[in-house]
């Protein structure tokens, strides 16, 4: 009987009897896989394993290409470098070969007697002035330096006052040269929070910066010597030089042939308590600053500083530093009560001493803030001793003391991004300092 009939004949037998009929149910065949379908999927199999390794092939290609490449760039990198050392060390021994051949040839611009020069083996290095002495202006965007007309610049000067500025014969006891005290690793000061003297004699005050200080109107922190030539003859005999008796440093000098020679032809005479401040003088002046990230972005170039130093230009400006650090020098040259030592049982009065005004107590000048990064400790007294110790304290508003200069110190709210940009500006103001130590002339 086949299948129908008897599904058909089931149901009826259930029906009779009264009971469900039960549904009926589905037979699903299961088949294996065909031999086609297997071997389908073993070359979709094979076709995926072809692939994972030529894509792994390609990599390894990829990784020895590149790591081919850093070795070439590497190699190149060496020799170019060592390319470069060659060219500075011909540089160099190109430069020596001219410098012993001028040194045989008189300079018939220069008023130096070269014949006592030669005798000696000395011949002093006489540098470009950085601007035209007829108009002297050697800050870029400002104006001219006041000269004296009693001392008048010339490069033979200025060369005459290198050598004298980084020689520590100068000095009473021979050990301290005025570059002693403003080295260029520390922003053209000491780096210490007070200085010491010849014969290791401890200084009340820290060593102020030189950049630009040919533009400064009154020298030294209460601003007491009123022209370069006045604070030169001041430090070499006082503490700083230590040269009670100049004169015994004048004779030394004249006995030195290659000074004798320079004094003469600068100066018309042998060197005097005098002519040394003089001299000193004219090399300080061409002490010029005005080469930072910071003047190259003023100048027009926006890639010079980044961002965050430009958002610390704005709060600079925002929360009145500029008050006090303004222009191009960074300084207005005047004299503030920050509050520095004025909690000392006898204070630094600063400025009072000089103009005894009861507003100048505890005063002292504002000093620049070129190559401010470099220049730590801080302050007349250097009791700060980093930037940020520096900053604090002066977004403070000072510390309050009867006499501080609340017009221009006030408080200052800044956020922690804010004062971190701020820092980043301070930083953009470092100097590029360059300062090469001239051959001094040798003992007769």
């Amino acid at each position: 009987m086949s299948p129908r009939p008897f599904a058909a004949l089931l149901l009826a037998l259930c029906a009779c009897a009264g009971q469900p009929a039960a549904p009926p149910k589905t037979v699903i065949e299961q088949r294996p896989p065909s031999a086609d379908q297997i071997a389908a999927a073993e070359a979709e199999v094979a076709k995926a394993r072809a692939e994972v390794a030529a894509a792994t092939e390609t990599a390894q290609r990829a990784r020895a290409e590149e790591e081919a490449a850093r070795q070439s760039r590497d190699k190149a990198l060496a020799e170019a470098a060592a390319a470069k050392a060659a060219m500075d060390a011909k540089a160099r021994e190109a430069a020596a070969l001219k410098l012993a051949e001028e040194r045989t040839q008189p300079d018939a611009d220069s008023p130096f007697v070269y014949d006592l020069f030669q005798a000696q083996d000395f011949r002093p290095q006489v540098l470009p002035l950085p601007a035209d002495p007829a108009d002297y202006a050697p800050l870029a965007g400002f104006q001219a330096m006041d000269i004296p007309a009693d001392n008048p610049l010339t490069p033979e000067k200025a060369a005459l006052g290198r050598q004298l500025y980084h020689d520590p014969r100068l000095s009473g006891d021979g050990q301290l040269a005025c570059y002693s005290c403003h080295v260029c690793e520390h922003g053209l000061t000491d780096g210490k929070a007070l200085g010491q003297g010849a014969f290791g004699k401890p200084l009340t005050r820290s060593a102020p910066s030189m950049w630009n200080i040919g533009y400064h109107w009154a020298l030294y922190w209460d601003g007491r010597a009123a022209s370069l030539e006045k604070q030169s003859l001041a430090a070499w005999k006082g503490a700083n030089m230590g040269a009670a008796e100049p004169q015994k440093i004048v004779d030394r000098l004249n006995a030195i042939p290659g000074y004798r020679a320079q004094f003469e032809a600068v100066f018309g005479g042998p060197a005097s308590v005098d002519s040394v401040p003089q001299a000193l003088a004219a090399h300080m002046r061409t002490i010029v600053g005005g080469h930072t990230p910071w003047d190259r972005w003023q100048a027009g170039d926006p890639s010079a500083v980044s961002a965050a130093a430009k958002l610390g230009w704005d709060v600079f400006q925002r929360v009145g530093c500029k008050e006090c650090h303004t222009g191009v020098l960074l300084t207005d040259m005047q004299f503030h009560n920050v509050g520095i030592g004025m909690a000392n049982a006898e204070p630094d009065v600063g400025r009072f001493k000089v103009s005894n005004e009861e507003k100048d107590k505890g005063a002292f000048k504002t000093p620049t803030l070129r190559d401010i990064g470099d220049s730590a400790p801080y302050f007349h007294d250097g009791s700060a001793p980093t930037l940020e110790d520096a900053v604090d304290l002066m977004l403070a508003g000072g510390k309050p003391n009867p006499w501080l200069s609340a017009d221009k110190l006030k408080p200052a709210q800044v956020t922690a991004a804010e004062r971190a940009a701020l820092l980043e500006f301070l930083k953009s103001l470092d100097e590029r300092c360059e300062v090469q130590a001239p051959e001094l002339p040798p003992e007769a």
